[in-house]
C-alpha cells in the first residue's frame, strides 16, 4: 500500500469502541473462563491422583513399619516371659490353705506343714520368703489367696513339688491343698487354654 493513502475502514475509529471491546473481551472472557475451570478441575483431579498416591505409598509404608513394631513387641514379650519364668524358678504356690490358718508367722506356719505333710522332717528347706499372694482378702466363703513360696535352692523346691506330687493328695484340716510351680501370667493363660 503506498504511503499517504489511508485504506478505508481502517483509519475511521469503530461507531462505539466501548462495544465492539465488550464484545470481542465478553467472547475471549467466556472461552478463558472455560478454559480456566477446565485446567481447574484437571489440576483439582491431578491433586487427587497424587493425594491417593502419597496415601497408597505412606499406607505401605505405615502398615510396613506397624508389622515390624507388632513383631518386635511379640519378640520382646517372649523375652519377658521367659525372663519372669527363670526369676520364679525357686518358687512354688500352694493353693488351698485356709486364710489365717497361719497365725503369726506364714513362713513358720508352712515350713512345719511341708515337713509334716511330706515327710521331709530331715530336710533343710532354706525357705527364703513366704506370703500369701498379693490382692485383696477374698470374702469368707470364696476361696483363699495362694501361698507364694521362694526357695533358696532350686533342687530342693523340685524335692517338695515331686514329694507332693508323689503322695497325690495332701490335706489340711481336711482340706485338699494343691502344689504347683509359681507360673508367669502368660504362661498360666496359656495353660488354662490348654486343659479346655
Amino acid at each position: 500500500m503506498p504511503r499517504g493513502k489511508v485504506q478505508k475502514g481502517r483509519g475511521k475509529p469503530p461507531r462505539n469502541p466501548e462495544k465492539t471491546v465488550e464484545n470481542t473481551l465478553g467472547k475471549d472472557s467466556d472461552d478463558d473462563h472455560e478454559a480456566m475451570d477446565s485446567l481447574q478441575a484437571s489440576i483439582g483431579a491431578i491433586h487427587g491422583e497424587i493425594k491417593a498416591i502419597h496415601m497408597e505409598d505412606w499406607s505401605a509404608g505405615a502398615k510396613d513399619v506397624i508389622c515390624q513394631a507388632l513383631a518386635a513387641q511379640e519378640s520382646i514379650q517372649a523375652k519377658l516371659t521367659d525372663l519372669e519364668s527363670r526369676a520364679r524358678r525357686n518358687n512354688m504356690r500352694i493353693y488351698g490353705i485356709p486364710e489365717d490358718i497361719e497365725g503369726d508367722s506364714v513362713q513358720q506356719f508352712i515350713e512345719n506343714f511341708i515337713k509334716t505333710e511330706l515327710s521331709l522332717t530331715d530336710t533343710e528347706l532354706g525357705i527364703q520368703r513366704c506370703h500369701r499372694a498379693l490382692g485383696p482378702k477374698p470374702p469368707q466363703n470364696a476361696n483363699p489367696r495362694s501361698v507364694l513360696i521362694y526357695f533358696l535352692e532350686y533342687r530342693i523346691k523340685e524335692l517338695v513339688l515331686r514329694s507332693a506330687w508323689k503322695k497325690k493328695e495332701v490335706y489340711l484340716n481336711g482340706t485338699r491343698v494343691y502344689f504347683d510351680q509359681d507360673y508367669p501370667a502368660e504362661i498360666q493363660k496359656k495353660r488354662k487354654a490348654y486343659a479346655q
